[in-house]
């Protein structure tokens, strides 16, 4: 409730007030008030790349400033249209939590997953517009997951995994290191993961002082020509 108001105010270019915020989250968690504002924000730094700015310690206003999110990948930084916001954190959130549940995660584990980002299938998101679209469709179509039906499964369910171009914008310890600060953990309390995801990045590391070391041989191999003093023109 609380991520969909500032979204809200951040929407409207509105500040946002203290006694507001105790409205949203109610009188009965004001002894929270501080772990509460500081969970949101994470998460509005994490997944919507802004962030929350105390502008008055006084009055205890607040505004909601845009960041930059940058990755290497510009294909999937900005919004569609008006909406103009990175999509990088949703799926950085998605892909880690992807890898977290095994390399696949069902439908209905990314639902609910998605309700503590206050994403909701069925609700147009003040940022996304409709989750369920960009998610198995922009995003698949887009090769950063890959939406596939369980073979024999009745009802029909489907489950997301990596796409292709998944690991064009992360690796799997950035994601398993993402999803551990989102969710206030640590990478090492995912054994298995975190074992792959370091194997990973050592053969990521040796391919780089391996390409490193060719180019080094090709350039002493081809020294750059120099014409002669001897010449004539």
């Amino acid at each position: 409730m609380l991520l969909l108001f500032l979204l809200n105010k951040y929407k409207e270019k509105e500040p946002v007030m203290k006694t507001e915020i105790m409205k949203v989250i109610g009188r009965r968690n004001k002894g929270t008030y501080r772990g509460i504002m500081n969970f949101a924000s994470k998460m509005l730094d994490m997944v919507f790349c802004l962030n929350l700015k105390e502008m008055d310690p006084f009055t205890h206003s607040y505004m909601l400033l845009r960041k930059l999110c940058f990755t290497e990948d510009r294909g999937i930084l900005d919004g569609d249209g008006e909406r103009g916001f990175p999509r990088y954190g949703l799926l950085m959130a998605l892909l880690s939590f992807i890898y977290v549940k095994g390399g696949r995660a069902t439908e209905d584990e990314m639902w609910e997953y998605l309700h503590r980002l206050a994403v909701y299938d069925g609700e147009k998101h003040i940022i996304f517009g409709d989750p369920r679209k960009f998610i198995t469709k922009d995003m698949v179509q887009e090769m950063y997951l890959e939406y596939v039906l369980v073979p024999y499964s009745y009802p029909p369910c489907f489950e997301l995994l990596w796409g292709p171009r998944a690991h064009a914008v992360t690796s799997k310890l950035q994601a398993l290191e993402f999803y551990a600060k989102l969710t206030g953990t640590n990478p090492a309390a995912f054994p298995l993961q975190y074992e792959a995801a370091l194997r990973e990045e050592e053969m990521r590391v040796r391919a780089r002082v391996a390409a490193r070391a060719s180019r080094a041989m090709k350039s002493r191999a081809c020294p750059s020509a120099t014409p002669s003093s001897s010449s004539k023109p």
